[in-house]
């Protein structure tokens, strides 16, 4: 049920039972709990919260804020990926929407490796 109707968070993409756990950790018990939800914060929150340091959470958060929050008709499919939200895919759209390279102290940001539990993509 990727592209929706969302009616319970394991509909939302990506959403296992795991990461339905993590998310009911942030309080959010349904899909429309989602909608103006700030992934950054609610990552930096999941961290302190878990202890765990896992980038690809972030990724997902994007996505299901993404999923919740954009029309059903003006989703694009490739879109409702987590892996469509790493950092790197960010850029890369943003550069080809003529947005300025992300710069750290004057340097590029490289993109990193991601965990193991990320590097498959999951259906």
């Amino acid at each position: 049920m990727k592209n929706g109707p969302y009616e319970r968070l394991r509909d939302l993409p990506g959403v296992g039972a795991s990461l339905e756990g993590d998310l009911r950790l942030l309080g959010y018990h349904r899909p429309s709990d989602l909608v103006g939800a700030d992934s950054e914060r609610d990552y930096d929150r999941w961290r302190k919260l878990t202890g765990v340091n896992e980038r690809c959470m972030l990724y997902v958060l994007r996505c299901v804020v993404y999923a919740v929050e954009t029309p059903r008709a003006k989703r694009k499919p490739e879109l409702l990926n987590w892996w469509a939200w790493k950092d790197s895919e960010l850029e890369a759209s943003k550069r080809q929407a003529g947005f300025p390279q992300l710069t750290i102290h004057g340097t590029p940001k490289r993109s990193t490796t991601m965990p193991n539990r990320c590097a498959q993509k999951v259906s």
